[in-house]
């Protein structure tokens, strides 16, 4: 008897080259200075639209398919990271996103969608962000690196 495969999903919108090589440039010289945390590589910046959770890996493609149509025929967005900096409980180090109601909207109907398909959303405030670093298991961000970013 085999343990069902559960894939821990979440549906993101890349973050576009030009704000990913001015983010790179911005975050490069704290990198060394703190080696301790778990830098994420430039080519996974993401901005999460919604948290699926743990889902059987049978039902991972039907996730695709909601997304499609969650997202056929919306308007193009244009984000912008605004450079404002912020953590979840001290563990993870994030950019924020320049407030647009067209990405709130889209993120509320997708988990609205999911939801109505059987998936058993996490619930979290939505906040648009990109994330740039965590901390390691049960470590906390150094004081001098939120102290400096503020």
């Amino acid at each position: 008897m085999s343990a069902a495969v559960r894939l821990r999903l979440f549906v993101a919108v890349e973050v576009g080259e030009p704000a990913k090589a001015a983010l790179a440039r911005a975050v490069e010289p704290y990198r060394p200075r703190h080696p301790g945390l778990r830098w994420v590589e430039p080519g996974q910046w993401h901005i999460t639209l919604a948290f699926v959770g743990g889902v059987l890996a049978e039902r991972a493609a039907t996730v695709g398919e909601v997304t499609a149509a969650a997202v056929r025929g919306a308007a193009p967005l244009r984000l912008k990271l605004d450079g404002g900096v912020g953590t979840f409980d001290g563990r993870a180090l994030w950019v924020g996103v320049e407030h647009h109601d067209g990405l709130k909207e889209l993120a509320d109907g997708l988990v609205e969608r999911l939801a109505e398909t059987g998936f058993a959303m996490e619930t979290r405030r939505f906040v648009p962000h990109c994330t740039i670093a965590r901390t390691p298991r049960g470590a906390w961000l150094p004081a001098e690196l939120t102290n400096e970013l503020r």
